[in-house]
């Protein structure tokens, strides 16, 4: 890591501000998932899914690309290279869900995971005033995600009754300001004029179920 990142990343004034440094050791651009990119989206989530997707999760994500892929995006080389993807679902004008966020083994550990983490909660950061954003992780992942000031508020079972972790984020727009401009300097600002998914269906189920209400961390 340059000194320079170095000193950002010390004087950086919270959680999210700070994966911002260093910067990805790989040249990309962020767009919106098209049909086109299915085959190489489906390599990355089969490269990824041994000890973190539940078993037999493949035909949910294949229904989740057919039906839901508006506010779904993948990483591209210069070269044309699909390195990595994710997606964010709005549960609510100041809650949102990331999800299905993966990255080519092959480019693991070059902080794409990082920047494009950064880049959807900068796209649905888009009012004033506190914001949560949620996960339903895996404890694969879970240590990944704190580094953002993720932590841990309840679980989550798949159909086999493993327990996973779902992590919480609470955070004002503000703290996004710097963060966009970064994020825009180096090509990896999601269009804010795109549309996003909206679920209020999920966010009612996350409020009004005893076993799955959410009670997010201290805001940032």
């Amino acid at each position: 890591m340059r000194i320079t990142h170095r000193i950002a990343r010390f004087f950086a004034p919270n959680f999210i501000q700070r994966q911002l440094y260093p910067p990805p050791k790989v040249n990309f651009q962020i767009r919106s998932y098209e049909e086109k990119d299915r085959e190489n989206v489906m390599r990355i989530y089969k490269e990824n899914a041994p000890d973190r997707f539940p078993k037999g999760h493949l035909p949910s994500f294949e229904e989740y690309l057919d039906k839901d892929p508006l506010s779904f995006f993948v990483a591209q080389t210069p070269d044309n290279e699909i390195i990595a993807c994710g997606g964010v679902t709005d549960i609510g004008l100041k809650f949102h869900i990331l999800c299905y966020g993966m990255v080519d083994p092959a480019f693991q550990n070059c902080r794409v995971g990082s920047t494009m983490v950064l880049a959807r909660m900068a796209f649905a950061t888009r009012y004033s005033g506190d914001h949560t954003s949620i996960i339903y992780s895996v404890p694969r992942s879970i240590g990944f995600f704190e580094r953002f000031g993720y932590k841990e508020v309840n679980k989550w079972t798949d159909e086999e009754g493993h327990s996973y972790p779902i992590a919480a984020n609470r955070y004002s727009r503000e703290i996004f300001d710097p963060i966009k401009r970064i994020l825009d300097k180096r090509g990896h600002l999601i269009t804010p004029d795109l549309p996003i998914v909206m679920k209020y269906e999920v966010y009612d189920m996350l409020t009004k179920s005893d076993s799955s209400k959410v009670n997010p961390p201290e805001k940032v």
